[in-house]
């Protein structure tokens, strides 16, 4: 354990840093305990190792790292391996709590701090995720940081340049939680729509696309439950428009994020305003299952519609929706939908038998002739 002083000239080669960060880890969590008298070094080492990646542009401090995620020149073999250094310095962090525990405490508000000048990337969601669970009373403050980078990468919104007839959107992304205000978006921008964000100079296409589906899948797989009306700002004003997006992989993302978040709002919000957005969602996502182009898409919204959202979907106007599902083209997607609607035949039987009635005749016609 003596050899922890000399880490730093132990590995002094960036490209055998993001090892040497690994094996801390896993030797933090073989000796346990063991690691404390050493415990200031190696958060000082791994501070380090996450500020190669941060930078120190105007931007990326405006946004919290996230503009660096989307760098309008090529990667370097040092900016790659940089990179790799600091998701291995995050994954140490995780491992650092697990082995830990509440004797990580002193240094928790630093390392969190650190950790969220770094762009999202799926090593930080891990790490996250391995920190609340071993130091719940962070949980807080890491929803609410790790809720505004999300934002920050969806949310890509315009801020009109100039006046008259000859003024222009500029695209930005702005910290669109820091005003109270119970709606996204400051006055005077607009979300840019998804056909014009390819526009964004210098942003490359298979990148973006990455970042925003790990963005959706964190969303709807992280633990925002003490966020909800931030979340249900976010679904209203952001994430719907992903639903008809270009690229197939972010809308069959966006489209499953919104069944995975949508539960947890109903169980949340009973009543209101927030019963109706539920409503909404659940309304547009019927559409998407049966006129999305895409099959999968269709039978990855109709099969992850969640139980706890039938007393919505056996609503008539979702219901004669979800029906039109029976004549797809595709025999999984139509056997999702009678999976379904045998389901919501509960809650809603007179509509319900009707319609399978009419269906069953229209399709005994079809087979008769």
């Amino acid at each position: 354990m003596n050899r922890f002083h000399s880490f730093g000239c132990f590995c002094p080669s960036l490209p055998s840093r993001d090892v040497a960060f690994l094996s801390l880890g896993e030797i933090a969590l073989a000796v346990g305990d063991a690691v404390l008298p050493h415990l200031p070094v190696i958060v000082d080492m791994i501070a380090k190792g996450l500020g190669k990646v941060t930078g120190s542009g105007r931007d990326e401090k405006k946004s919290g790292g996230v503009f660096s995620a989307l760098s309008s020149s090529p990667a370097t073999a040092d900016d790659k391996l940089r990179r790799k250094t600091a998701d291995m310095a995050l994954l140490c962090i995780g491992m650092l709590a697990r082995a830990l525990g509440d004797k990580l405490v002193p240094h928790a508000a630093a390392l969190v701090e650190q950790m969220f000048q770094v762009p999202l990337c799926p090593a930080l969601i891990e790490s996250l995720e391995e920190l609340t669970t071993s130091l719940p009373h962070l949980l807080p403050v890491v929803q609410e940081r790790l809720l505004e980078a999300i934002a920050n990468v969806l949310a890509l919104i315009t801020t009109p340049t100039g006046t008259g007839s000859g003024a222009q959107d500029t695209p930005e992304r702005v910290p669109i939680f820091g005003a109270p205000s119970s709606h996204l978006f400051p006055a005077g921008r607009r979300l840019l729509p998804p056909a014009e964000r390819k526009k964004l100079k210098g942003a490359d296409a298979k990148q973006e696309t990455a970042l925003i589906v790990l963005a959706l899948r964190t969303l709807g797989s992280f633990n925002f439950d003490s966020e909800a009306d931030r979340v249900v700002s976010l679904l209203r004003d952001c994430l719907l428009s992903y639903l008809d997006y270009e690229h197939p992989t972010i809308r069959k993302e966006a489209a499953t994020t919104c069944t995975r978040l949508l539960p947890r709002l109903a169980e949340t919000i009973r009543y209101g305003a927030g019963t109706h957005l539920v409503f909404e969602v659940l309304k547009r996502l019927a559409v998407v299952a049966v006129a999305d182009t895409v099959p999968s898409i269709r039978l990855a919204v109709l099969s992850s519609f969640d139980p706890r959202l039938d007393r919505y979907l056996a609503q008539a106007e979702i219901l004669n929706t979800l029906f039109v599902a029976l004549n797809d083209e595709v025999f999984a997607v139509r056997e999702a939908a009678v999976t379904l609607l045998g389901r919501l035949s509960v809650r809603n039987p007179a509509l319900s038998y009707t319609n399978s009635l009419a269906t069953l005749w229209t399709k005994k016609r079809a087979v008769a002739c």
